[in-house]
């Protein structure tokens, strides 16, 4: 397994983190973000639940939300 690290943005911007999950047993979904700016502090974030197709689209559903 391969060490996942968050990374700051750079001064003055902010950035989006999204992400999606998907249970093959209940075909429900859920998508989800979280803006930070540089210093790492939150500004907003989201999350809702999504009828979600099982074919990988779930971070598409995620970004169409959060943006």
């Amino acid at each position: 397994m391969t060490p996942v690290a968050w990374h700051r943005a750079p001064e003055g911007m902010l950035k989006l983190n999204i992400d999606g999950s998907f249970d093959q047993n209940s075909k429900m979904g859920g998508t989800g973000g979280v803006i930070r700016d540089h210093l790492g502090s939150w500004i907003a974030g989201f999350s809702c639940k999504v009828n979600a197709p099982p074919d990988g689209r779930i971070n598409n559903k995620a970004y169409n939300e959060g943006g």
